[in-house]
């Protein structure tokens, strides 16, 4: 889906509870997949800026997802 009108998206999509958890899923996988990069090319500024943002602005989704993505990835 192309969404020609951005201002539109951005005031629906993104300040939407919906919005919200898919953001915070993002960047809590995000989050768990630089970390397992070693060594220089390990991004620990983009990590832990990733994390602020979690903790402050999505800190209840963060909570969810925590508990949902293990179970989600057992068979």
């Amino acid at each position: 889906m192309k969404h020609t009108d951005m201002t539109s998206w951005e005031a629906g999509f993104i300040n939407s509870n919906r919005g919200h958890y898919i953001l915070a899923q993002a960047l809590v996988i995000a989050i768990k997949e630089l970390d397992k990069v070693e060594g220089a090319m390990k991004e620990v500024s983009n990590m832990e800026d990733m994390q602020y943002l979690l903790d402050n602005y999505f800190d209840v989704y963060q909570q969810v997802l925590t508990l949902e993505l293990p179970a989600m990835g057992r068979d």
